[in-house]
């Protein structure tokens, strides 16, 4: 997910990529919900396997998108206590 590594300018864009994820979460739950329904054991555990291997790699994009917000939400901080340093003057 290299859209994720780049940092997006904006509240909006971190709002997509939060709900590009939380789609990833869902297709996994509804995975696990469905596999006691499938007979062949092999199949379970290679999609098993690719699901974990998903949400390893989901992980690193929440902690990544957790920094943006962050980072995003200093900056707000500091300026407004910039705004307010000038109005003091």
């Amino acid at each position: 997910m290299d859209k994720i590594k780049s940092k997006p300018s904006t509240v909006k864009d971190l709002n997509r990529i939060r709900g590009i994820i939380k789609s990833k979460f869902t297709n996994t739950r509804k995975f696990v919900d469905t596999c006691s329904t499938i007979d062949d054991q092999i199949k379970i555990d290679l999609s098993a396997q690719k699901k974990l291997n998903n949400f390893k790699v989901m992980k690193e994009e929440l902690e990544t998108l957790l920094n943006q917000y962050l980072d995003i939400a200093e900056d707000e901080k500091a300026s407004e206590k910039s705004d307010e340093e000038s109005l003091a003057l």
